[in-house]
């Protein structure tokens, strides 16, 4: 009677908390199976000694009640999850450069053609597109698709195996329910890669610019092995299980990338902002101060000019100035090797570009100028543009005007009006047709004039010719 009872409630306890919780993670994992079998065969003998004191029925069975698919797969499953939870809470200590090499993809020059090129091999191929992949045939996807040489963390490496490992085996699974549940926790293990990494490495971000720009490096890094993983999958059902992986999780990681970049460039402006806030530097200029070599150059490079240059006391303009390239240049110097080439380049393009923009702002805003800061400061633009040129540079050639053009010709032209006349800033403007009006709106060139030249009659006809 007791054995009735007890009999089913012990057998499911026993599979429940004591056998299922034991299940081979991976079909590889040989020590886990070794385990899992010992496990069964104890299981079995107890069920026979409980027969032999009565207390279970001779019908009694422990495997027969043993959902092994299901037990298997969410056992997989958990420990895919927790895997994953585990690299994601990894610090930044060992970094793995990925990617090609700059001088390697010239292959990308032909992406023009990439949709002949797509649709001949399509047809050769069919839907066998993993094989458009290899280095080893004809394609010339793998440069299509290339990923830029940059700098991962390595615990992203194995989330990424992982995350591969995961979608294969949902590939690989003969069971629906299997399959799905194998396609969630892949979708599953990048969402939380999306809401975790950014709160447990937050203070990481923050202090240190170069881990921000790894961050930025891991999400595209995993959204790019996301997008050549869906190129392995052959039939219907594949594509099916990853569409969710591709349409969801790509989009999440490349927003959680660029905010993460975004706040550490937001406390770069905000640290640059400090010393431009102060419109007083502007002012009040040493009369007929010129910049010199020296001005603005490099630290390395001020060591080397101190044995033959008289040091002077700068204005506080200079000094300012000479502080936000010095934060840049450090920003620049531990961004340049992590991020790739055009990353780069578009990084400190913004910072050089938020600097510019705050000079262009100021003196649009002015509304009077003394004759001697208007030279000055010609002359300090003038200098400040030509170093901001050597600093954003792509493939050892500057691309300022590439990266942060719109502030950079501002600037330019605000240099010609500070320190030229009246007529030959009505030549540049020419009618609203010149290069001057391709940058400076009317107003802007109006307002100049009016803070720059004393009220005129000849002032009076020039503006209104504008």
């Amino acid at each position: 009677m007791i054995g009735s009872v007890i009999e089913s409630q012990l057998i499911t306890m026993i599979l429940k908390d004591v056998i299922a919780i034991a299940a081979p993670v991976t079909e590889t994992a040989d020590e886990d199976q070794q385990m899992f079998t010992d496990l069964l065969e104890i299981g079995e003998e107890f069920v026979s000694r409980m027969k032999e004191l009565g207390f279970f029925s001779p019908k009694a069975k422990l495997i027969f009640e043993l959902d092994k698919n299901t037990i298997f797969v969410d056992r997989r499953c958990f420990a895919i999850v927790s895997k994953a939870n585990k690299l994601i809470n990894e610090t930044y200590d060992k970094l793995v450069t990925v990617g090609v090499e700059d001088s390697a993809p010239k292959d990308i020059d032909l992406l023009s053609k990439a949709y002949t090129h797509a649709e001949k091999y399509g047809k050769e191929y069919g839907n066998d597109l993993g094989r458009l992949w290899s280095h080893n045939e004809e394609s010339q996807f793998p440069s299509f698709f290339a990923f830029q040489k940059c700098t991962v963390s390595a615990s992203t490496i194995s989330f990424v195996n992982l995350l591969r490992d995961n979608v294969k085996a949902a590939f690989a699974s003969e069971d629906e329910g299997a399959r799905a549940k194998l396609a969630l926790t892949a979708e599953n293990i990048v969402r939380l890669y999306v809401i975790q990494s950014p709160r447990k490495h937050a203070e990481l971000f923050s202090s240190i610019p170069n881990m921000s720009a790894i961050f930025y490096n891991n999400c595209h890094y995993i959204s790019h092995c996301i997008m050549t993983i869906s190129f392995e999958a052959s039939t219907e059902n594949q594509k099916t299980l990853l569409e969710p992986l591709l349409l969801d999780s790509v989009i999440r990681l490349r927003n959680v990338a660029a905010d993460c970049m975004e706040k550490t460039l937001k406390r770069c402006r905000r640290e640059m902002a400090a010393y431009l806030e102060d419109h007083s530097i502007f002012e009040h200029l040493p009369a007929s101060y010129k910049t010199t070599k020296s001005t603005f150059a490099p630290p390395e490079e001020m060591s080397e000019m101190a044995e033959v240059l008289v040091p002077k006391e700068e204005p506080k303009l200079i000094k300012c100035l000479a502080a936000c390239l010095l934060h840049i240049r450090l920003i620049a110097k531990n961004l340049r090797e992590p991020l790739t080439e055009v990353v780069y380049c578009k990084v400190i393009g913004s910072l050089i570009s938020f600097l510019l923009d705050s000079l262009v702002r100021h003196v649009v805003t002015t509304s009077d100028f003394r004759e001697n800061d208007a030279n000055v400061m010609a002359d300090v633009f003038k200098k400040l543009l030509e170093v901001v040129a050597n600093i954003v540079t792509y493939q050892e050639q500057s691309k300022v005007t590439d990266f942060c053009a719109r502030e950079y010709f501002r600037l330019n032209e605000i240099v010609f009006v500070l320190g030229n006349r009246m007529q030959d800033i009505e030549h540049r403007w020419f009618n609203a047709k010149g290069p001057m009006a391709e940058h400076l709106s009317r107003s802007e060139v109006v307002g100049l004039i009016k803070a720059l030249f004393a009220d005129s009659q000849h002032r009076n006809d020039l503006i209104a010719r504008l």
